[in-house]
């Protein structure tokens, strides 16, 4: 995952772009999982759908994601390997590959 925007010095409701690349080349509706980092239990998601929301990048390989709360925001792309590999019992399982990138979004304090 490639930021488009920066991945800190940024306020809670700003949407964070980014661009999924696979060995370098953008990866045309890659499906981002994004969840915040909710340690504390400060949030109360209404249903467990709300917890990890899902994107999926364009043509281009570029998602966005509107993060509504401060704090920490992790976006997963996921894609399937072109490579399968033996499980065990010796069947062939298909391969996820992943990338992790952390995003920091803070609140807007007023005085």
């Amino acid at each position: 995952i490639v930021p488009l925007l920066r991945p800190f010095g940024n306020y809670a409701g700003n949407t964070f772009t980014g661009k999924v690349l696979v060995d370098g080349k953008p990866q045309p509706g890659a499906e981002v999982e994004v969840e915040l980092y909710n340690s504390q239990g400060r949030y109360t998601p209404p249903s467990d759908h709300h917890i990890t929301q899902v994107v999926k990048a364009d043509d281009n390989g570029i998602f966005r994601f509107t993060c509504p709360q401060a704090g920490w925001w992790g976006f997963a792309a996921l894609s399937e390997a072109d490579y399968t590999l033996k499980n065990p019992q010796g069947d062939e399982k298909g391969v996820e590959l992943g990338a992790v990138l952390w995003v920091h979004m803070d609140e807007y304090l007023y005085k």
